[in-house]
């Protein structure tokens, strides 16, 4: 239960997202009008061989006691004012340390593939469904569960070595605070977590060759974690070493709090540089039927379903950032941000990019019903498309690829009303039209963009008792546009849908033969090099 002990001086709330390519923070005053400043840090997603993706801890960490301390600092806040700090972080991620804390490995991210084959094997076990079931969590290389049998059958004396598994957000916490502490929602993204029982899964343990000895000990995101802050480390952020450090949850759950979808046919949407699909239900359930929606666990009588996108926002920023446009070399700087100018002008093109569609899965994909081997696609270029063509097309993709996770929470018996929106890629009025028309229902976007963060700081009200009830958090949020789908462009949308699964469909087992083309090109390098 949360704990009362507010003051008049403890007013200021600090929440935290450890993301995938940046850490954020949110400063949030109980007193007069709410004090809201985002800050991001970046850090380099670390690619040392096709498939993977990594990230340094301790960049993310120093990344972290920097963010906090420039929010603070741009929010005007003194020290002592500070009530609590919250944490949320991407799920499924990594990290294996020795007896000491010190990484023996860096993080390995939700995005990375290298686990793929262990994933499949274990889905198409005897005890593979089984597994889904107790846990929520898909048989999928996303999940630190085959993640952790990659290290066991790949590097068996870096496995043999840690005394712990965990993610990037116990990583950072055991800094803080000293203790190996995960929160339920956190721990439900393992693929380790029994979910009625709220503990570690027996078989699944089996399963990945460890002890419950090398996993953190459970609790509430709500918990209140008893400790004083290394003085280092508070000394870094700007704040004093007693500030109370509230649990917190995954980025999935505190977005979904951030933007208030507390109704069951409230959805919401994140599309960062991931995308997701979430809504909250009443008892835990899973689609059996794709095996690929997702259940976390977060407070009595609130359980969230969903599916995970691989592929947001970074599609596009890997298209303009690798392929920059000819007529833009040797211009003068332009007040206008320059790919919101490019997005303009592409949006300006009719629906379906005048017959080009783009497949955004340049990570792979880890949605139900694809495959993680699958890879981007355009599809239908001809010389008569031009830079603003493959922009547009892009930017349907992205929706569409998203769109398409309606389909298996549908089957759960969640409808959809709304889709509350949050990230950076609904930043324009007219993306967030797109959204509305291909969804075929309103999109709402709070006045708060980086609803992690805001989520934390909300949870982190209510841990203290500021907000007694939870259902007292989505009256914090503001609404800041709504927009409402138009009939004629839904059915044009729902033909361009339908085109995209197809090709998708058609594409599947070149995907997979492709990736088996690759894997035997790097194997044969690595018997030259060696």
């Amino acid at each position: 239960m949360p704990t009362s002990n507010k003051t008049a001086l403890h007013d200021v709330f600090i929440g935290i997202d450890l993301g995938t390519t940046g850490v954020k923070a949110c400063v949030l005053s109980t007193q007069g009008d709410p004090v809201v400043h985002a800050q991001v840090y970046s850090f380099p997603l670390l690619s040392s061989n096709p498939g993977w993706a990594e990230q340094d801890p301790e960049l993310i960490f120093e990344a972290m006691l920097s963010c906090v301390r420039s929010v603070a600092q741009k929010a005007g806040i003194p020290a002592q004012q500070v009530a609590a700090i919250s944490i949320g972080s991407a799920l499924h991620s990594l990290l294996a340390v020795d007896g000491k804390g010190r990484p023996l490995s860096n993080v390995i991210t939700w995005a990375d593939n290298r686990s793929a084959r262990q994933a499949l094997a274990l889905k198409n076990s005897a005890a593979g469904s089984m597994l889904y079931q107790r846990t929520g969590m898909p048989l999928h290389a996303m999940s630190p569960l085959p993640k952790i049998m990659w290290l066991r059958d790949e590097r068996r004396e870096l496995f043999d070595s840690a005394a712990k598994f965990i993610s990037i957000k116990e990583y950072v916490l055991q800094k803080l605070c000293g203790s190996y502490v995960v929160d339920y929602s956190t721990a439900s993204g393992t693929g380790l977590f029994n979910l009625s029982r709220r503990n570690w899964d027996d078989e699944a343990l089996d399963v990945a060759g460890i002890r419950p000895a090398q996993l953190s000990s459970l609790a509430s995101p709500m918990e209140v974690i008893r400790c004083r802050i290394h003085r280092d480390f508070a000394l870094a952020m700007g704040l004093p070493a007693d500030v109370h450090v509230v649990l917190g949850a995954s980025d999935a759950i505190l977005s979904h709090l951030g933007v208030g979808a507390f109704e069951p046919s409230s959805c919401s949407v994140t599309i960062g540089t991931s995308s997701g699909l979430r809504a909250f239900v009443s008892a835990p359930i899973v689609d059996a039927t794709s095996g690929g929606t997702f259940c976390y666990a977060f407070s009595e009588g609130r359980w969230l379903v969903g599916c995970p996108c691989s592929t947001g926002g970074i599609a596009l920023r890997w298209f303009t950032e690798n392929f920059p446009g000819i007529s833009d070399r040797g211009k003068q700087p332009s007040k206008q941000n320059p790919l919101e100018a490019e997005i303009e002008s592409a949006l300006k093109i009719p629906i379906g990019a005048e017959g080009l569609l783009f497949l955004p899965f340049i990570t792979g994909e880890r949605a139900p019903g694809r495959t993680p081997y699958a890879r981007g696609v355009f599809f239908g270029a001809s010389l008569h498309h031009k830079r603003e063509h493959f922009v547009r097309a892009i930017v349907e993709g992205i929706i569409l690829s998203v769109h398409s996770l309606y389909v298996p929470l549908e089957r759960l018996g969640v409808k959809a009303d709304e889709s509350r929106v949050s990230g950076g890629f609904a930043g324009t009025p007219q993306i967030r039209q797109i959204m509305a028309d291909v969804f075929g229902h309103d999109i709402v976007i709070p006045n708060v963009s980086e609803a992690c963060s805001y989520g934390a700081a909300l949870l982190a009200m209510h841990a203290l008792g500021v907000l007694p009830e939870l259902s007292d958090i989505p009256k914090q949020v503001q609404i800041g546009d709504r927009r409402h789908s138009d009939n004629d462009r839904n059915r044009a949308y729902t033909t361009l849908a339908e085109l995209f699964e197809s090709v998708y469909q058609q594409l599947e087992p070149s995907f997979t033969a492709l990736a088996s083309l690759r894997e035997s090109q790097i194997n044969r390098e690595n018997e030259e090099y060696l």
